[in-house]
């Protein structure tokens, strides 16, 4: 009986795929992604007096199982992504 990745071991391999070549070498990427001015994430600027953990809402959607395996199988393999045991394995 497979229970999983445990927290542990997840964290391990999310410290160990940080410090890899392939993530270290996209770091100057994504610093320079970062270092843009971007858009506002919605129609005004966020407000911390309105823009609250207490006003947050969330939607909850019931997605037919074969689109859910084709989101957690197909769309990942076509841009070469995978979770920590794949980031393991280079």
């Amino acid at each position: 009986d497979d229970a999983g990745t445990s927290f542990r071991d997840w964290a391990v391999g999310l410290e160990e795929a940080a410090g890899s070549d392939r993530v270290l070498g996209a770091l100057p990427l994504w610093r320079d992604i970062s270092d843009g001015s971007e858009p506002a994430l919605g129609a005004r600027a966020l407000d911390p007096d309105l823009d609250t953990v207490a006003s947050a809402r969330s939607v909850e959607v019931r997605v037919p199982t074969g689109l859910t395996e084709r989101v957690l199988t197909t769309v990942p393999a076509a841009y070469r992504a995978g979770g920590i045991e794949k980031a393991r394995e280079e």
